[in-house]
């Protein structure tokens, strides 16, 4: 028996050129991807990055590499807002101070904003 027949039902001769066109088309596509390299990949085909890619994505390696990065972007904000307030009274920028803390306050709720000014003045 045909194999196209037997796993894909396919009964006119019409839809055989069909399966055989997509089955050609795919066959090329990656036939091409296998000779595509990109540059910063050290010669690695674009078809081995995307299987790469691709097994990364459905394994959840490449989830669990995203919630690590933003853990870490989340865990490297706190000590860079405090970095970034303990310079401010050396920017050499007339009246900065007072004009960053008003924009502060519009943008903090009334509720915390007196423990937020009590700790930068």
């Amino acid at each position: 028996m045909n194999p196209l027949k037997r796993h894909h039902n396919i009964s006119g001769k019409r839809d055989k050129r069909i399966v055989v066109f997509l089955r050609n088309s795919a066959a090329f596509s990656i036939r091409q991807l296998r000779k595509v390299v990109l540059p910063g990949f050290d010669g690695i085909p674009l078809f081995t990055v995307l299987i790469f890619f691709f097994q990364g994505l459905f394994e959840g390696k490449l989830t669990l590499r995203a919630s690590a990065v933003s853990y870490n972007f989340f865990l490297a904000l706190f000590p860079t807002i405090l970095f970034f307030f303990t310079i401010i009274p050396f920017v050499p920028i007339r009246d900065f101070q007072p004009t960053l803390l008003t924009a502060l306050q519009e943008v903090i709720p009334a509720t915390l904003w007196w423990h937020v000014s009590s700790t930068l003045t």
